[in-house]
């Protein structure tokens, strides 16, 4: 999506020397290889404040909705996409965020992939590989094109079931706070091989894959729907649990001229 973006503008509220609150914002091309949903249009990336300056945050927040109605963004969208991992949304944690976006006229968004939680915990210890759980399955580890180690199970010689895992989450030592953590960017099995073992087959053949990488922690998103029809008690069984929630899209109406004035 970088690529698609030809305007960028970072809007900051600086009191006392001190930076207590940034928007940042896009503004996407309008050419053929920009995706349909973004072509023409722009979007709010991030907002970050400290939680006691909630009214500058507000303040930059009406002022990002103008700077996009400028652009010809008849909609502004508005979420936390940090370069760290899992943290695609506004997070439960941080609800002077949520009460700033609410106070500069957006909303939340609905749908079944706006909300996500967001699990981690400690990779167990010993060996947790098992035999397959129904003959004739095979497990092959594969390196994808995004540095993840994609852990398939073939059945009949198609995966019917899928775990990506990345395990360097630094950024090449850039992110030293994240050393020793480990992602599970997906887990899923086709519908027809559910409810027979497949998933906690994969996780077992992970969790040692991660240790082998050097991590012994473990941290993922999944959607809230995904979660409440059963992954939430998988997850459970290897002394994993929720550590916040994401709400991942906003969104407000163009102001117009009768928006408050804020001040930025």
């Amino acid at each position: 999506m970088d690529a698609w973006v030809v305007e960028r503008r970072t809007l900051c509220a600086v009191e006392g020397g001190q930076v207590v609150a940034a928007v940042h914002l896009h503004r996407y091309g309008a050419g053929p290889e920009v995706g349909q949903d973004y072509r023409g249009g722009g979007d709010i990336p991030w907002v970050l404040a400290w939680p006691e300056h909630g009214a500058a945050a507000i303040a930059l927040l009406h002022e990002a909705r103008r700077c996009l109605e400028a652009w010809g963004v008849p909609v502004a969208r508005a979420s936390v996409r940090l370069p760290v991992p899992v943290l695609g949304g506004v997070a439960d944690a941080w609800p002077h965020l949520a009460e700033a976006l609410q106070q500069a006229g957006f909303r939340a968004e609905a749908g079944p992939d706006l909300r996500e939680a967001v699990w981690g915990g400690w990779l167990p210890g010993g060996d947790e590989e098992a035999p397959p759980p129904l003959p004739g399955l095979e497990l092959v580890r594969r390196l994808t094109g995004w540095g993840d180690t994609a852990l398939l199970a073939v059945a009949g010689g198609r995966a019917i079931g899928r775990c990506y895992v990345r395990t360097d989450l630094t950024d090449g030592g850039e992110l030293p706070a994240l050393a020793g953590w480990a992602v599970l960017e997906d887990l899923g099995v086709d519908e027809g091989w559910r409810g027979r073992g497949v998933g906690t087959w994969l996780l077992r053949h992970a969790i040692p894959w991660m240790r082998l990488a050097g991590c012994d922690r473990v941290v993922f998103a999944v959607g809230e729907a995904v979660e409440a029809r059963g992954a939430g008690r998988l997850y459970r069984r290897f002394g994993w649990a929720p550590l916040t929630r994401l709400q991942k899209a906003w969104c407000a109406e163009a102001e117009g001229a009768g928006s408050p004035p804020g001040r930025a």
